[in-house]
């Protein structure tokens, strides 16, 4: 039984029947894909240009330090994802748009503004890219964003330093104001004097911890105006159509034929009902006067012979399952083809 299904479910997706199904559909579903495709185009090149520009920082991950003796300070070392966040980071984008953005203008802001992360095993490369309706645009703002990243990175390595330096630099201001106003000769002229010359040392110090401390940013190429748009493509978008219309189109022509209750060919009635097929006329026009082929009749009537020649007088039924079918002229031919070998024949 079960060998029985499996032969009639191959002998319901062969090859050919397959390949008939997509000769029977093959004008509509390339009418339907080329509209679709023409469609995608006119509506893709009427949409505004989008161009891309690209910025790239490159990140160290090891000291920059040349020898044991070189005075090099360098903040502690960050992964590509920490990086990334930041470059998205509210701090760093408004910074970069030169003014404050509300929640809602920053999630759109966050759709133009694009980072992606090239690693090795010493640095990694940032590449920060923008969209914009211009070239210069997109540029001008991919340039304004890595110098914000970097800010952000100058402020991680030399901020505690410059707020320190600045925080000494209004002591000495202090301390020189009032000495101008004490006699010299005087010990609190003096004492203030040493306490002077100590921070000047502190702030001597720190401006050499300033001029050797080196961020882990670096500006690697600066963004140039693109040139050539990254959307819309006219082009691909009406390939894409055009194949997903197309594969749409095939698979409906496909499940409509799976759920049509119509028999498709003569082996799938004979499969069905279990009776031979005694002979095959050919689909014609609804036109009165039409009369099938005298050759098919025929070979109905021949195929039928055997039932003939078992009763006498033999009657035979023409039946279809609706209307317009083709009874009368199935009936009429093989009464001719009856009639014309001899046999009396009532139609």
């Amino acid at each position: 039984m079960n060998e029985k299904v499996s032969q009639e479910f191959e002998d319901e997706i062969s090859l050919s029947d397959l390949l008939e199904l997509l000769r029977k559909y093959a004008l509509l579903v390339l009418l339907t894909a080329a509209f679709a495709a023409a469609l995608a185009f006119v509506i893709s090149a009427r949409e505004p240009k989008v161009y891309r520009a690209t910025a790239k920082v490159i990140v160290s991950f090891e000291s920059t330090a040349r020898a044991a003796s070189d005075v090099v300070i360098e903040p502690p070392p960050l992964d590509l994802s920490t990086y990334q966040e930041v470059a998205r980071s509210p701090e760093v984008l408004e910074q970069a748009l030169g003014r404050p953005l509300d929640p809602e203008t920053l999630a759109r802001v966050a759709q133009r503004y694009r980072i992606d992360t090239m690693e090795g095993r010493r640095s990694g490369v940032l590449l920060l890219r923008v969209e914009a309706e211009a070239p210069d645009r997109a540029a001008a703002a991919a340039n304004r964003w890595a110098e914000a990243l970097l800010a952000w990175e100058q402020e991680r390595a030399l901020g505690t330093i410059q707020r320190q330096k600045k925080a000494l630099a209004a002591q000495l201001a202090a301390l020189q104001g009032e000495l101008a106003n004490l006699d010299p000769k005087s010990e609190r002229y003096l004492s203030l004097a040493l306490l002077k010359a100590q921070i000047q040392q502190k702030y001597d110090q720190l401006e050499v911890l300033e001029a050797g401390t080196q961020p882990r940013l670096h500006l690697l190429e600066p963004a140039r105006p693109p040139a050539g748009s990254v959307r819309p493509r006219p082009l691909l978008n009406a390939a894409l159509a055009g194949a997903l219309t197309a594969f749409l189109a095939v698979f409906l022509a496909f499940f409509k034929e799976a759920v049509t209750p119509y028999l498709r060919d003569p082996e799938e009635a004979a499969r069905l009902s279990g009776l031979p097929v005694l002979a095959e006329f050919p689909r014609l026009p609804p036109r009165p006067g039409v009369e099938l082929p005298y050759e098919t009749a025929l070979f109905l009537k021949t195929g039928l012979k055997t039932a003939l020649l078992a009763d006498d007088p033999s009657i035979v039924l023409v039946t279809s399952t609706v209307e317009g079918e083709g009874k009368t002229s199935v009936a009429l031919a093989l009464a001719q083809a009856l009639a014309q070998e001899g046999k009396p024949t009532l139609l």
